[in-house]
């Protein structure tokens, strides 16, 4: 499930007030959402840690990778905690004499972890590479794709199988491009996503929207210049790792940002995005489909045109070759918005998943089950909190929860498993001397 990042509304606003959000995705069962364990430190204090990204599976494994600084170099750090309650193994995985930053992670269904890493000696361009974890065992280091391609911003997604499609900018960010990598550590042949051209990245934490079915097949969208505008192109890679045509899924009506995609079982996808609304002075939310065949549907407004400051649209597949759309939008307060798109375009009814009294943003999506979501965000009703709750098609929501005790929160990240399994992680600024990583688990 591909990880969601905030736009870039929101993380000025943050970073005006010292305050940085990465992301979060969190899976669980029930329309009531399930209490999470009390928060508890990851990482000890007096060491600055920073950047968690973690994964779950169905039997409860849990997987986290932060980087640390160890006096010389900026390391990773995994932990890989066994769903079965016995004690968590936590090793360095990045070389020494080198700064190393976790990018991506993911966590087959059988316990082996794969981290994706951007690797640099000090001063240079980094590689990205990628490493195995488990409970008991590191696999080797895999260069993914070296230095000299001029490479950032690494990605990983899994099929059915456990096969790893990792994704990466290389080119100076002006190409994505892909190979494989198995449980055994073994690369595939790189392949060129896009031709090399002048890419506009959206967001430096996530800047490759892209999902991956069960099957193997994958969808990447990006952010182009095209024909005068900036526009939304996507594309797929099949399960053999042929590509589909490149389709430019956004009209030429103004200028369009922010895409992020889902993918169902069978590999039909849904792409959205923000778009300039000249006559309105404002972004709207827009939806398309793709087909498995690569067949661009007709793009739909999802958002209503009285809505103001649209950001962070998200998307999560409805199993029917639609998605559910939540977005942030301005009513006196920032506030979430639902809403549902078939496949056959149309749309159902929106409706609020956030309170009246205080702010709301970074809405990330999971699937928790047949028609039921769980949406968790960043808001201040006391302070800087990640709170979460769930929901169904039909606009039903479960109770609201804080996951985080109040204090400054950093940036958050988390990965979804199977239902009953979801995992948060995040960083605090706490009284205490150092940037620490807290975590929470469900159940």
């Amino acid at each position: 499930m591909p990880l969601r990042r905030p736009g870039r509304r929101v993380r000025r606003l943050l970073a005006a007030a010292g305050t940085a959000v990465a992301t979060i995705v969190v899976l669980l069962p029930q329309p009531a959402h399930a209490d999470f364990s009390p928060a508890r430190y990851l990482t000890p204090d007096g060491v600055d840690s920073r950047s968690p990204r973690v994964a779950i599976n169905a039997r409860g494994d849990v997987l986290v990778a932060w980087w640390y600084y160890d006096g010389a170099d900026y390391r990773t750090r995994a932990s890989f905690r066994p769903g079965d309650g016995s004690a968590p193994r936590t090793v360095v995985i990045s070389p020494v004499g080198y700064d190393s930053y976790p990018n991506d992670v993911a966590l087959t269904e059988d316990g082996v972890g794969y981290v994706v890493m951007e690797s640099a000696e000090s001063f240079s361009s980094p590689a990205i590479v990628a490493r195995t974890v488990t409970a008991t065992a590191l696999g080797p280091l895999r260069t993914v794709a070296p230095a000299s391609a001029s490479t950032n911003h690494g990605h990983v997604e899994l099929d059915a199988t456990g096969k790893a499609r990792l994704l990466w900018t290389q080119s100076g960010d002006d190409q994505i491009a892909t190979r494989t990598m198995t449980k055994t550590s073994v690369l595939g042949t790189t392949v060129a996503v896009t031709p090399v051209t002048n890419l506009h990245l959206d967001s430096f934490a996530s800047p490759i929207p892209h999902a991956t079915a069960a099957n193997g097949q994958t969808v990447v969208a990006w952010r182009i210049h095209h024909n005068g505008e900036l526009s939304i192109q996507a594309r797929m890679i099949r399960p053999d790792g042929s590509l589909g045509p490149i389709r430019t899924m956004s009209p030429a009506t103004g200028p369009a940002r922010e895409a992020n995609v889902c993918i169902d079982a069978d590999g039909d996808a849904v792409v959205t995005w923000e778009q300039w609304d000249e006559a309105a002075g404002n972004y709207r939310v827009f939806a398309g489909t793709l087909s498995k065949a690569s067949v661009r549907g007709t793009p739909v407004l999802v958002s209503a045109t009285s809505e103001l400051d649209i950001d962070e649209a998200n998307v999560v597949t409805d199993g029917s070759g639609g998605g559910v759309v939540v977005y942030e939008t301005f009513v006196s307060v920032n506030r979430l918005r639902a809403r549902r798109f078939r496949a056959d375009g149309t749309l159902g009814t929106a409706f609020w998943l956030t309170p009246t009294t205080y702010n709301a943003s970074f809405p990330f999506l999971a699937t928790t089950g047949p028609g039921q979501y769980t949406v968790v965000w960043t808001s201040n009703p006391d302070g800087i909190r990640i709170q979460g709750r769930s929901f169904t098609l039909d606009g039903a929501l479960g109770r609201l929860q804080s996951l985080s005790p109040y204090k400054r929160i950093v940036a958050a990240h988390t990965a979804a498993g199977a239902p009953g399994r979801a995992v948060a992680a995040w960083v605090v600024e706490p009284p205490e001397s150092s940037y620490r990583v807290q975590i929470a688990t469900s159940p």
